[in-house]
């Protein structure tokens, strides 16, 4: 607030006039007309603001001093006044004096209004986020506000998700893919009845292990957690231990797959109809990865089972009461998944080698049973236009260069090959603009490439 004073000598009366700057609420007269010299008169002071408020101080002569009474109804304004000398008082009245006070005064009223409003606004806006933080925690799991530090819930609870993750895999194979061969009647029915009559078994297996996953956890949260005595619901090894009797199936399924996806290969190439309906199958939204990936699900599931039984025992102590059953599902777990780790590893291998066969244009019989796929990514080629990108596949015999065709399917064009027999890679000096450059030698070609990144 800049207060501005205006001073009218009156009489005798010497008011300095302040600077501009540092000046107090303006002091004028509120009449101009003649004062008599009785000492005894009154002095008025009119404190007015500029929004509408008012206050006046008549000031009593006496002979040794004089009182001033104030009456506002704004708390920030402009003062005026009327002055008269006190000739009978022992001193002027100091106008300068009570103007500083009455400033200091509305000043500090100005500063509690501020303070008590902030204040206000402060205690709100704590309010609204304590509020906010306790509904984020309201719907936190309950479990882990109660005892964040126990891991072994965390696991069962990662199980749970990736149960529920592999029921919907499954079902994009026993249920999805069924009802569209159903529905189709070009395509041969039986060359999926080995994939559904091997994989019928598991699909039903992990349902019912998904059951008691979900309820064994629902009552895990529901109960008060005591570290020192677990009950008998803070525990997942039992159940895992009762998939010994699916582990059969799984055995069945992950030997037999190799010879299912050489099956589905050799009618993708051969039969148009089988062709469209692969392509058109794949293309659903639930379907959110090649085909051949959901038949390599059951052969992850195993390997996930195993990680996270291990998990388990390293946290427990050796007393836990599911130690046990963690132990013996895990020995059950590692002994068939090494039955069928070089069958999954062969089928691993041949989806990717078939995955690339549909994806290149200009090369046939990719997958063959003797070639497997190391890595595949993307380098700069130099080139009479200056250099550019081509995705590379690293083979175990032969080193594919392509680039991307211009289309909505995701194909590349190949454009030449390299066989891995005596090839030779030498670094070369930095060149147009690239700092990780190198040059590929085989046969009869040598390639610079280079690398924006290392």
């Amino acid at each position: 607030m800049r207060d501005f004073i205006k001073k009218t000598p009156i009489h005798n009366s010497n008011l300095n006039s302040p600077s501009d700057e540092n000046r107090p609420p303006s002091l004028t007269t509120a009449d101009h007309s003649p004062r008599p010299s009785n000492s005894n008169h009154h002095q008025f002071y009119s404190l007015s603001s500029r929004g509408g408020g008012s206050a006046s101080i008549p000031r009593n002569a006496g002979r040794s001093s004089g009182a001033a009474v104030i009456t506002t109804s704004g708390t920030t304004g402009r003062l005026t006044g009327k002055n008269v000398s006190n000739t009978g008082g022992s001193g002027a009245y100091n106008v300068s004096t009570q103007l500083e006070e009455l400033t200091k005064k509305i000043n500090g009223w100005k500063q509690q209004s501020q303070e008590s409003f902030i204040k206000s606004f402060e205690s709100k806006s704590l309010a609204g986020c304590e509020s906010m933080r306790t509904l984020a925690e309201d719907s936190m799991d309950g479990r882990k506000r109660r005892n964040p530090a126990d891991v072994a819930y965390f696991v069962a609870k990662e199980i749970l998700n990736g149960e529920r993750t592999y029921k919907t895999d499954l079902e994009v194979i026993c249920v999805q893919l069924k009802r569209e061969l159903d529905e189709a009647e070009e395509i041969p029915q039986g060359l999926f009845q080995n994939v559904f009559s091997l994989l019928q078994p598991i699909y039903e297996s992990q349902g019912t292990l998904l059951v008691e996953i979900e309820h064994r956890l629902s009552t895990w949260e529901s109960r008060t957690t005591n570290t020192h005595r677990p009950d008998d619901s803070q525990r997942i090894g039992d159940l895992l231990l009762k998939q010994n009797d699916a582990l059969e199936q799984y055995q069945n399924y992950l030997i037999r797959l190799p010879e299912i996806l050489a099956e589905f290969d050799i009618a993708f190439r051969k039969n148009k109809a089988f062709e469209q309906f692969y392509r058109g199958f794949e293309q659903y939204r639930y379907c959110y990865l090649p085909l051949t990936a959901f038949l390599l699900k059951p052969a992850q599931r195993l390997f996930q089972y195993q990680s996270s039984l291990e998990r388990l025992l390293t946290h427990y102590p050796a007393h836990h009461s599911d130690t046990v059953n963690c132990e013996s599902a895990l020995q059950n777990f590692r002994r068939t998944f090494s039955t069928v780790h070089d069958a999954v590893s062969v089928a691993e291998h041949f989806t990717k080698l078939v995955d690339l066969q549909r994806d290149l244009l200009g090369i046939d019989n990719l997958a063959v049973p003797t070639r497997e796929f190391i890595r595949e990514g993307c380098l700069l080629k130099l080139s009479k236009k200056g250099y550019q990108l081509r995705m590379f596949v690293l083979l175990t015999d032969v080193l594919l260069y392509t680039n991307r065709v211009s289309n909505t399917t995701g194909q590349f064009k190949l454009h030449g090959q390299i066989g891995v027999r005596g090839m030779m890679v030498e670094d070369a000096e930095p060149r147009e603009g690239m700092e990780h450059c190198f040059t590929l030698y085989g046969g009869n070609r040598a390639l610079m490439l280079a690398a924006k990144y290392v």
